[in-house]
């Protein structure tokens, strides 16, 4: 079991770490639910047909017309295979990943909650018994809604919602303006132990606009590529800079990465570039790219065995890898290849999909997310530079074929 604290700004790094390590099934209860972060949601079902959605959110009219959910990404949801239900009074943020992940927090499946809200989340990470009661929680709550018959989400409450928004804005336009309470969906009320005094009254329309999901309503939330950065070796152990690559590496890994979650978001023919822990030609601690490999992706079969294990103990924490079609490294001592600053000098904010359409994300954020994970999947952009620059340092160096 593992518990980690997600602060403001981190919220979506470790939401898709998550969601590219998914098997089965990913459920969702958020009142609002945002335009890009349904589209990204979206994608991710569209890929992996297997991967079954649920999702528990409010359907307010108020809400569509202040930008805070997103009759479109409901849309594309749906369009995805999602199953959606409504539920009026919803406030609870609960994500669950298969069966034994979850995040709860404050956080809202928008852009807002993801980057720019102040928001305090609580990951666990693979807990049999925490990860039972969040999927116990959701199902008998998708059970009690779907036991009204009026929570469905449908095709056809979209098109009549999107007409009944238009109506309004006109009139908005025209001066015409107030409060909004048309609201669908089922109506579960107080729980049975609540005192009368305490049961809830109407609640006021919400007029908090989440105004980055306007900004970014003709901007994908990602430039997605099929790449990623692999880390190797740990901050606090890094590979002697002086020596190879390959020196530092056991021979039977040398066409090997290893994970402490399973990797399923990498798939086959996906490029890795290969980022050792390590320090620069100025002895500073750097990750320094030290080459790239074509991957067969990740399959459920690579798990490494009980001698694999005390070959080498690290690979009972790491216990998952991917396999490498080819391989090319610079033929040069680890302090002579790529420091990644390189690509942050050059790359920037646009290094990984989740700083790109981040508004706080800095050089600090950068450094932050990078040494926080194992892996992380890069845009098109920073792509399109590694693999330039290291065709040059090939050129250079020389490089060593795999």
């Amino acid at each position: 079991m593992g518990v980690e604290l997600i602060s403001s700004g981190f919220f979506a790094d470790k939401f898709y770490e998550v969601v590219d390590s998914l098997e089965s099934s990913i459920k969702v209860i958020s009142p609002f639910i945002g335009l890009k972060t349904a589209t990204k949601l979206a994608e991710v079902l569209k890929q992996n047909p297997n991967i079954k959605c649920k999702i528990i959110t409010r359907f307010y009219r108020e809400d569509f017309i202040q930008g805070v959910s997103s009759l479109q990404g409901l849309n594309a949801l749906l369009d995805s295979g999602a199953e959606l239900v409504a539920l009026i009074g919803l406030h609870t943020k609960l994500y669950v990943f298969d069966e034994s992940s979850a995040i709860l927090g404050s956080a809202n499946f928008t852009n807002g909650g993801f980057f720019t809200n102040h928001e305090l989340s609580v990951f666990i990470d693979q807990d049999e018994s925490i990860g039972d009661e969040c999927n116990k929680h959701f199902e008998e709550l998708w059970d009690r809604i779907k036991q009204t018959d009026e929570g469905n989400i449908t095709k056809e409450w979209i098109e009549q919602e999107i007409d009944g928004v238009e109506k309004v804005s006109i009139n908005l336009i025209k001066g015409v303006s107030k409060a909004n309470r048309a609201k669908r969906g089922a109506k579960l009320g107080a729980e049975p132990w609540t005192p009368f005094e305490e049961k809830p009254k109407n609640e006021a329309p919400v007029k908090t606009t989440d105004i980055l999901e306007e900004v970014l309503t003709n901007r994908m939330i990602e430039d997605l590529s099929n790449a990623w950065i692999k880390f190797i070796a740990k901050s606090n152990d890094r590979l002697n800079s002086d020596n190879k690559f390959i020196n530092e590496r056991n021979s039977n890994a040398l066409k090997r990465v290893y994970f402490n979650i399973k990797p399923t978001g990498i798939k086959d023919n996906d490029s890795i570039y290969i980022t050792a822990l390590s320090y620069d030609h100025k002895d500073r601690p750097s990750p320094m790219i030290v080459g790239r490999a074509l991957t067969y992706g990740y399959d459920k079969k690579n798990i490494v065995t009980d001698d694999e294990i005390l070959e080498d103990y690290t690979r009972k924490n790491y216990p998952y890898y991917i396999e490498f079609k080819e391989c090319k490294i610079i033929d040069t001592p680890i302090k002579n290849t790529v420091p990644l600053h390189i690509l942050y000098d050059v790359v920037g904010t646009k290094t990984y999909p989740s700083s790109a359409v981040n508004p706080k994300a800095d050089r600090v954020y950068l450094n932050k997310v990078h040494s926080q994970k194992s892996h992380l999947r890069i845009t098109q952009m920073a792509k399109e530079f590694l693999d330039k620059t290291l065709d040059e340092y090939f050129k250079k160096y020389g490089k060593i074929e795999l």
